[in-house]
């Protein structure tokens, strides 16, 4: 004979309370690191578009050469 496990009320609202609070820190967790990224994308985009325009020593000697 099988036994169910009963989950009682208390239980529950505090589950639920919980993944609730889980849910929110997991947004403000995603959001940070989707901002960081955004950042880190668009730095890497202005250095090689600066790097394209105003290339350093290296590789100015080799151009003039």
């Amino acid at each position: 004979m099988m036994h169910r496990r009963v989950v009682r009320v208390d239980n529950l609202a505090i589950m639920l309370l919980a993944a609730e609070v889980w849910h929110w820190w997991i947004g403000v967790a995603l959001t940070g690191v989707g901002i960081l990224v955004g950042i880190g994308l668009l730095g890497v985009y202005l250095s090689t578009v600066t790097a394209q325009k105003y290339p350093g020593r290296k590789y100015r000697r080799q151009s003039d050469l």
